[in-house]
């Protein structure tokens, strides 16, 4: 008996170990990751999501002190690669029994869900990127209806190893690349006709395991080559006469390219044609010495060009300084040569001329537009003509009349005769406070080549102004007000289309940009935002009645685009994850998308390609848009075609309209307005029928009107208690206009006057607009927001038509504005009126009832959040 128990144990054991055997003969997943490029055209590309996954495999101790890429991993399972990658989906029941027992080890198919695909995923309960110098295998089936040549573009953190059809086709360098050089390697298959096999050996020795894949041709190919290379010449390019680029161009692009020099004049001076697996290098010994050129060539249509300057930069810049004692005459060519000099002047004593990449780059782009910009001047042409296509740019500030900046970069062959759409970036915070031409936008070379790129890809300018954003200010009215002038100096010397104005801000960007388009929604045509802040975190009224959430719903006529990264650290999802919320609760416009690793890039560069697409083909709305719209401040009153006036000028306003065309019927549903104002051009009106007006479900007018605009008053404004009250203004709103300082001559307030003046110039680099009463006009008086230093004046125009009409009384022991009055011998005080000089402007006063008179509200233009400002 107990032997007949002992043989059914034995036969028990016997077919288990047969089933286990027969399971490890054959794959464990019967799902093959196959693509089929017959379909793979020209315009197409195919993003690699599955693969038949076999590791990580981890190394054994004695072979950690070797090259990671060279060591055969699969020797450990008793296996080896040369078999592997002849079939990777049949393995021999010896390896498949080593990792039928492993807990690290699989070989099975996966469908990744993003583009970016993190080996993590393959064991997301373990820690994966601790297993330095492991490698990952992954395989898939070609399958292709002739014997064919495409391309496999791949990125990844680390080394790869590529072999198809058993050949090992391409091997990349054994090194940490980290998320910071995780770029592209451009792989040929020449793929045999029917099936052929792709296996991809990754190395994790960067502590990252990503990776993508990419099946194309030659356009794409051509495409993302360029994509990737923002750059053509190495660091110091300029070696015994020959130019050196900083890649086998030709090699990748396996093709004979031709570069082209050009002078300032547009002149090809010199051409070289470049053939393949030649070395990476142009002679330039015909070229003139002390001059700057462009070296360029063509592929496929897309011109790759990059600026150089054969001479010495130290002596170029003592040689345009003397040049521009020829242009004295001309305020703005001189602000526009200063803006060059001072840019280059700060890179020649920077301590990066040392040791920074980038560093002859950015001063060869310098002394080009320098040398181009003299010649353009000389010949009376376009500014524009043979330029880089990114140009510094100087304007005069309307505000306090200095010169501000921005760049403004436009694609290659800029027709000025055909409006271009234009995208307005805005500035994100910064940590540390510098000057817009020494800012950190200006000194990544490789993201404005990469703005540069989509510029020519998409046919956008790109504007990138200062906006007076030095640190980490809120969106003042100063700010505001410096885009728009901005804004309109590019309107006025280049050719935009106005409906195809597009807004982008990354990060704290982000904030600032949904607060600029829920003042102006009609002057854009789409928002892209990048892992937008959104919440207010100041819980001034001001500053929440004036920020995102309380303006989102202006924004209901814009298409939106959010895009982010999951694993974004920076800027994470929490950041915006009440704006998404909030966008579906308004049924706003709203496109979301999302890739891995993207956050690296969009974090630092001006520009992204997601938003780029998503702008593609939106025009603004113009024609009988339906209005829904709120407004806490009286200078936002205008949107679409619509314009009010405020009741109750401390409350907020909401309007509502829309258009019927059929009954020529426009409907308005109201709070707290006073009068209407509707630009019938802009809507399809037919003047010889009657034109309705409804109000609050009750008719205000029916009659036929033929003018181009219909005022209507809804009811009396409200009276105040003093005509010089300001209820919805802030004291910053005084500085987002034109505005003048006025002070008294040698008076106490001297002191005060200095310390406040040092405080402006020192943080915006400009010059403080100050006048004093003695030498003040009734022009100016009428034409600027005014800023009083102290409530004492020997000017009678000043104290008869300004502070005899105020509601002001300071006296030692106290100080009444209005009807409120505080208490005390030691009151500093600043407090905005309407100007008495003109309704539309205003006035504030500075001042104390201590003869003591000293600063003690500081930066009223970035801080001032309130109509009244107190300190004792």
């Amino acid at each position: 008996m107990a032997q007949k128990v002992s043989s059914l144990v034995f036969l028990k054991y016997y077919v288990c170990l047969v089933n286990i055997m027969m399971l490890f003969s054959c794959s464990n997943d019967n799902k093959i990751a196959i693509y089929d490029v017959s379909d793979l055209g020209e315009d197409r590309y195919k993003i690699l999501s599955q693969w038949n996954v076999l590791g990580p495999v981890r190394l054994e101790d004695t072979l950690k002190d070797k090259k990671y890429i060279d060591i055969d991993h699969l020797r450990q399972i008793s296996y080896n690669e040369r078999e592997f990658v002849s079939n990777p989906f049949l393995m021999p029941a010896k390896a498949r029994f080593k990792l039928f027992f492993s807990k690290e080890l699989e070989n099975t198919y996966k469908k990744f869900n993003s583009e970016i695909i993190d080996f993590s995923e393959i064991k997301p309960n373990e820690k994966l990127k601790n297993v330095f110098g492991s490698a990952i295998y992954f395989s898939c089936k070609i399958l292709s209806p002739k014997e064919d040549t495409i391309h496999f573009l791949t990125k990844s953190s680390d080394a790869l190893k590529i072999w198809l059809n058993s050949s090992l086709v391409n091997e990349s360098n054994d090194q940490k690349r980290s998320l910071n050089l995780f770029y592209d390697d451009f792989t040929s298959l020449h793929l045999n006709k029917g099936v052929n096999i792709l296996t991809v050996k990754k190395i994790n020795y960067s502590g990252e395991i990503y990776f993508k894949g990419i099946f194309c041709r030659n356009k794409y190919r051509d495409l993302f080559f360029h994509e990737r290379n923002v750059n053509l010449l190495l660091q110091k390019s300029i070696e015994k006469d020959k130019l050196l680029l900083c890649e086998n161009f030709s090699n990748v692009l396996d093709s004979t390219l031709l570069y082209s020099i050009k002078d300032v004049n547009g002149k090809e001076v010199f051409s070289y044609k470049r053939p393949i697996y030649s070395d990476p290098l142009i002679p330039i010994g015909s070229l003139a010495a002390n001059h700057a050129y462009l070296v360029s060539y063509c592929k496929n249509g897309f011109k790759f060009s990059q600026a150089f300057y054969k001479g010495n930069a130290d002596s170029a810049y003592g040689f345009y300084a003397k040049q521009k004692i020829r242009f004295t005459n001309n305020i703005e060519q001189i602000s526009q040569i200063d803006t060059y000099l001072y840019r280059l002047r700060f890179l020649l004593n920077h301590s990066s001329r040392k040791d920074d990449w980038w560093w002859s780059h950015k001063v060869s782009h310098l002394l080009y537009e320098l040398e181009n910009y003299f010649n353009n001047l000389d010949k009376k042409q376009s500014e524009l003509t043979n330029s880089t296509g990114v140009q510094l740019r100087a304007y005069r500030s309307k505000i306090d009349n200095s010169i501000q900046h921005y760049v403004f970069i436009s694609p290659d062959n800029y027709d000025v005769s055909k409006a271009l759409p234009l995208v307005v970036l805005v500035k994100p915070i910064s940590e540390n406070h510098h000057h817009f031409l020494s800012s950190s936008q200006l000194s990544r070379a490789w993201s404005i080549n990469r703005a540069k790129y989509l510029a020519n890809k998409y046919r956008y300018n790109i504007l990138l102004p200062s906006g007076r954003f030095y640190l980490n200010e809120e969106f003042v009215p100063i700010s505001e007000s410096e885009i728009l002038n901005a804004m309109q100096d590019v309107e006025k010397n280049y050719n935009i289309d106005i409906d195809r104005i597009y807004l982008q801000g990354n990060c704290s960007a982000g904030k600032r940009a949904l607060t600029f388009a829920g003042h102006y929604p009609d002057k854009f045509a789409a928002v892209g935002l990048y892992a937008p802040v959104y919440k207010t975190m100041n819980s001034n009224k001001w500053l929440t009645n004036n920020g995102p959430e309380s303006l989102l719903g202006n924004l209901s006529n814009l298409p939106l685009f959010i895009h982010y990264d999951k694993q974004d650290t920076h800027s994470p999802f929490v950041l915006f994850e009440k704006l998404l919320d909030d966008c579906n609760k308004k049924g706003m416009d709203l496109k979301v998308s999302s890739s891995a690793l993207s956050g690296m890039f969009y974090n630092t560069f001006l520009v992204g390609e997601e938003t780029f697409s998503f702008f593609k083909g939106k025009r603004r709305k113009t024609k009988n848009v339906k209005i829904n719209y709120k407004s806490y401040n009286s200078k936002y009153n205008k949107i679409y075609w619509l314009s009010f006036e405020k009741d109750q000028l401390k409350d907020k306003s909401e309007i509502k309209a829309d258009f019927t065309v059929n009954s020529q019927t426009i409907s308005i549903t109201g709070k707290n307005i006073s009068k209407i104002s509707i630009d019938l051009k802009t809507l399809s009106i037919n003047p010889k029928l009657p034109l309705i007006v409804n109000y609050n479900d009750k008719q205000l007018y029916h009659k036929v009107y033929d003018k181009p605009r219909l005022d209507l008053r809804i009811k009396m404004e409200a009276e105040l208690k003093n005509k010089f009250d300001i209820k919805d203004k802030v004291i910053a709103d005084l500085f987002g206009d034109p505005f003048i300082i006025i002070a008294n001559s040698n008076k106490k307030e001297n002191k005060l006057l200095s310390s406040l003046k040092n405080e402006y110039e020192n943080f915006y680099f400009a010059k403080c607009p100050i006048y004093y009463s003695d030498n003040i006009s009734n022009i100016d008086l009428k034409s600027k927001n005014i800023l009083f230093i102290g409530h004492e004046f020997n000017n009678n125009l000043i104290i008869k038509n300004a502070l005899d009409a105020i509601p002001l009384d300071v006296q030692n022991d106290f100080v009444k504005i209005g009807g409120k009055s505080i208490r005390g011998n030691n009151i500093t005080f600043m407090n905005i009126f309407k100007s008495p000089f003109n309704p539309d402007k205003i006035m504030a006063i500075y001042s104390s009832n201590n003869n003591q008179f000293d600063h003690m509200i500081s930066s009223p233009w970035i801080y001032g959040f309130e109509s009244l400002i107190v300190e004792d």
